[in-house]
């Protein structure tokens, strides 16, 4: 596993997302400060992730976009993780449209 996973206060958050898979989380429930979502190289999504990040580190428009939409959901569905996560999976979906259309 990752260095990172082996600092103090990071642990695996949740149940074992499958083969390859693993999500940590550093901080208390209440105030987590960090996340780290580990997949092996072999993962169904490896690509994606990839993409997505490529996209962001290319573009800084893209990667403004997305730290302002992150800071609003996170105001406006601090207590309804699932909402936050699902309404940032739809702009990430739009982003590897459009930069890897072959993924879709």
């Amino acid at each position: 596993m990752c260095p990172a996973t082996r600092h103090p206060g990071v642990r695996l958050h949740g149940r074992p997302r499958g083969q390859g898979e693993a999500f940590f989380a550093r901080g208390s429930d209440e105030a987590r400060t960090h996340y780290l979502h580990v997949l092996s190289a072999d993962h169904p999504h490896w690509h994606a992730y990839l993409t997505f990040r490529d996209a962001l580190r290319q573009s800084a428009d893209l990667r403004d976009d997305y730290a302002r939409l992150k800071q609003t959901l996170a105001h406006a569905h601090a207590e309804e993780r699932r909402v936050y996560t699902a309404l940032k999976g739809e702009f990430i979906e739009r982003v590897l449209k459009g930069w890897a259309p072959s993924l879709t």
